[in-house]
C-alpha cells in the first residue's frame, strides 16, 4: 500500500471552482505526502480518456489508480463519479450537487448557507480559498473587488460606484486599488473612471496576472467586494486583511453573506464612509485547513496518521 496519496483534481476551466480544489489540495499536502494529477474536463471524450489513464499512464498517472477525486462545478460530477466507480477511489465534490448525484459522493463540502445536513456532508462557512493567511496588511492600502450580474443579486452600478468614491473621498490617506472581473458589465467602467478621485488606482482585470488579487489581498489593510462576489469575500477574509461588503439588492430571501456580518467577521458599508475594524490577529479564518484535516479523519486516518 502506497505511503503517498494520489489526488486527481477534476478541473472545469472556471477559476473560482478551480481555487477552491487547489486550497483543499494544498492544505491535504501540507499534512501528507500527496501526488495530484490534473484531469480537465472539457467533454465526455476527454473524460473517458482520463478513465483510461489508469491503464494506459496518461496525463501523468503513471498507471497508477487514484485514491481520492476532488472536484467544484456540476461538469466535474459526472466523470468524477464514472472515474469514482472504475477506480474505486474515493470522491469528494466541492458545494452541493443535485439531489440525485448527493449520495454518490463519499463526501459533499457545502457552504453552511446552503442549510444542508447529512452523513456525506461536510459543512464550510462559505467556499474554500487558495487565499494562505497572513501578509502585511498595510492600513494605508486598500483594494476593492468588483463583480457583476448574478442569480442572487440585482446589479446596481451607480450604487456601487456611490459607495467606492464616499470610501475613497472619506479615506483619502489610503491608497485604493480597485479591479474588475469577468463578470463586470461594460457599462460599469466609465461609472468608476467618474469617481475620478486621486487616490482611486483603477486595474482591469485583463491587466492583472494570476497572482495579483492574492498578492495584494496579502499588502492591503483594507478590502471591499460587492456582494454578489461571496468566493472573493471569503478569500479576502483568509487573508486576513479587514473586510468591508458593498451591498446590493437580494433576489432570494436567504442572505449568502448575513453570517459573516452577524459574526463581525466583515461589515456591511452603511453609506456613512466607516471602514471596517482592523483584525489585527484576532482570529485566522481559513476553511480549507480545517476541511483538509476533516477529510483526512473521516477517509484517510492511517494518512494522518503518519503525517
Amino acid at each position: 500500500m502506497s505511503d503517498v496519496l494520489r489526488i486527481w483534481r477534476f478541473l472545469d476551466g472556471k477559476p473560482g471552482h478551480e481555487n477552491q480544489s487547489l486550497g483543499l489540495v494544498r492544505n491535504l499536502g501540507s499534512r501528507t505526502a500527496i501526488r495530484v494529477t490534473s484531469v480537465p474536463v472539457g467533454s465526455w471524450r476527454l473524460a473517458l480518456r482520463t478513465l483510461s489513464a489508469r491503464h494506459g499512464g496518461q496525463d501523468g498517472t503513471n498507471g497508477e489508480p487514484p485514491d481520492l477525486l476532488i472536484g467544484a462545478g456540476s461538469r466535474t460530477h459526472l466523470p468524477m463519479l464514472a472515474t469514482r466507480r472504475a477506480s474505486g477511489a474515493r470522491a469528494i465534490v466541492l458545494m452541493a450537487p443535485p439531489i440525485p448525484l448527493r449520495g454518490w459522493f463519499d463526501l459533499c463540502v457545502v457552504p453552511e448557507h446552503d442549510g444542508l445536513s447529512g452523513p456525506n456532508i461536510l459543512v464550510s462557512r462559505g467556499a474554500l480559498t487558495a487565499i494562505c493567511p497572513g501578509g502585511v496588511h498595510d492600513s494605508k492600502r486598500g483594494l476593492f473587488l468588483v463583480g457583476g450580474p448574478c442569480p442572487h443579486y440585482a446589479w446596481d452600478g451607480p450604487l456601487v460606484a456611490d459607495a467606492i468614491r464616499t470610501l475613497c473621498q472619506s479615506h483619502g490617506d489610503i491608497h485604493w486599488k480597485l479591479t474588475t472581473s469577468r463578470r463586470t458589465p461594460a457599462e460599469m467602467r466609465p461609472l468608476l473612471e467618474e469617481v475620478a478621485v486621486h487616490n482611486l488606482e483603477i486595474i482591469p482585470h485583463e491587466q492583472t496576472g494570476p497572482t495579483w488579487v492574492p498578492d495584494e489581498l496579502a499588502a492591503c489593510g483594507f478590502v471591499y467586494v460587492t456582494e454578489d462576489s461571496v468566493s472573493m469575500i471569503y478569500e479576502a477574509i483568509t487573508s486576513g486583511a479587514s473586510v468591508g461588503v458593498l451591498p446590493l439588492r437580494e433576489k432570494r430571501k436567504r442572505s449568502r453573506i448575513e453570517p459573516l456580518i452577524q459574526a463581525g467577521i466583515s461589515h456591511r458599508f452603511d453609506g456613512s464612509g466607516t471602514l471596517p475594524p482592523r483584525r489585527l490577529g484576532r482570529f485566522e479564518f481559513d476553511e480549507a485547513n480545517r476541511i483538509a484535516d476533516l477529510i483526512l479523519d473521516r477517509l484517510f486516518h492511517r494518512y494522518r496518521a503518519s503525517a
